[in-house]
């Protein structure tokens, strides 16, 4: 088993694949990851970069950075001067793709951090004291534990109305509510005072 390869990283044989559904999938996979190459290339060196690929079933596919009008001028006429017009648009196009790759760096940076942040969120959960309302799933609970719940639930739904309409109108829910214990049930009774 431990000479088992998995198929994404076995190596294959540089050939023709003769499998039709194979050969789309491998195409575009394949193109993707060229024009990602591409893309990198541009960005890392300054050069300009100009692809065109036609797929199996003959529809042609294009990657040009900055634009395609100045890679073909480039090609064309490599000691040409530069003309000011499209330089301003080239220059234009490369900031353009400059600040783009500067976001996806930032939203791939974000996303590191949010999976990051999940895990310490799940080892945490892991190992935190439950709530008594936690440590049996609702699906499990009993008619009287899920009535206490509701009731747990209700009490703090009103708790929190009675706050939202004291903070509208700029008092504080502790200065005017007195709050008594929980009783055993998981139910509280609430006293005002003004």
């Amino acid at each position: 088993m431990a000479n088992r390869q998995l198929k994404g990283r076995q190596k294959i044989s540089i050939q023709r694949i003769e499998n039709r559904d194979g050969l789309f999938a491998s195409f575009s996979k394949r193109r993707l990851g060229v024009y990602k190459k591409a893309s990198e290339l541009s960005t890392l060196c300054g050069v300009d970069v100009g692809i065109i690929i036609f797929s199996p079933q003959g529809n042609p596919h294009s990657f040009f950075s900055p634009t395609m009008k100045s890679v073909i001028d480039r090609y064309k006429n490599p000691n040409m001067q530069s003309n000011y017009y499209p330089t301003i648009i080239d220059t234009h196009t490369r900031g353009q793709i400059s600040n783009l790759n500067h976001k996806l760096d930032d939203s791939r940076a974000e996303a590191e951090a949010e999976i990051e942040r999940g895990k310490i969120l799940k080892e945490n959960d892991k190992t935190r004291q439950k709530g008594w309302w936690e440590e049996t799933p609702v699906e499990q609970m009993n008619k009287k534990q899920a009535r206490e719940l509701k009731t747990w639930f209700e009490n703090f739904l009103s708790k929190s109305s009675i706050q939202m309409e004291q903070l509208k109108r700029g008092v504080s829910l502790s200065s005017t509510i007195i709050l008594e214990n929980v009783s055993a049930h998981g139910t509280t009774h609430v006293t005002t005072t003004g």
